[in-house]
């Protein structure tokens, strides 16, 4: 959101898209509410996570990919931001060529993007290092989603299934507040 409002202050275009997600988040509802940005969404119909894919995030994802490559060849747009476009990577949703190929596009019509999202597969993080110009890695402490083990106390990413300390079913994380992340 930083970077989007750095170039709308300059007076550059800005596509702001959002995969993984239905489009009903506070900061899309913001971004269309100031027409400060264009905004597409997956239209998933939820929030998408690596235990509800269906056919249809898969669709989603790939319409997206196609609209932004549109968009590109438009040369409308000095920042794109791919908003959870890594983790739609991470679930396979998008392929390996298909954001090679993208983020070479990006360069060639000199269009800044910015991808965000968390990634689990150490290849799709070597990858994402490998090709971005920029990387920051922030690491999630705490988060309402996350899965807890009874047996050690410890708290895990969502996507854990089983303990990684003591192999025990995980279950849902000890309430929190929610967070801004609506």
């Amino acid at each position: 959101i930083g970077t989007t409002i750095r170039a709308i202050q300059k007076g550059d275009r800005v596509l702001f898209t959002q995969f993984l997600k239905d489009g009903r988040s506070n900061e899309i509802k913001f971004l269309n509410s100031q027409k400060l940005v264009d905004t597409v969404c997956g239209k998933t119909k939820k929030i998408t996570l690596p235990n509800n894919i269906t056919d249809l995030d898969k669709e989603m994802a790939q319409q997206l990919l196609k609209y932004i490559h549109r968009e590109l060849k438009e040369e409308t747009y000095k920042l794109i931001i791919l908003d959870e476009v890594l983790p739609a990577l991470d679930m396979e949703l998008i392929s390996e060529g298909q954001i090679r190929i993208l983020i070479q596009q990006l360069r060639e019509f000199k269009v800044d993007a910015v991808l965000t999202g968390r990634i689990r597969k150490a290849k799709i993080r070597h990858l994402i290092t490998e090709l971005s110009d920029i990387v920051t890695d922030a690491y999630c402490v705490k988060h309402r989603f996350n899965t807890h083990c009874t047996k050690c106390g410890r708290d895990y990413p969502y996507h854990y299934t089983f303990c990684p300390d003591c192999s025990a079913e995980l279950v849902k994380s000890k309430p929190s507040k929610e967070g801004r992340d609506y």
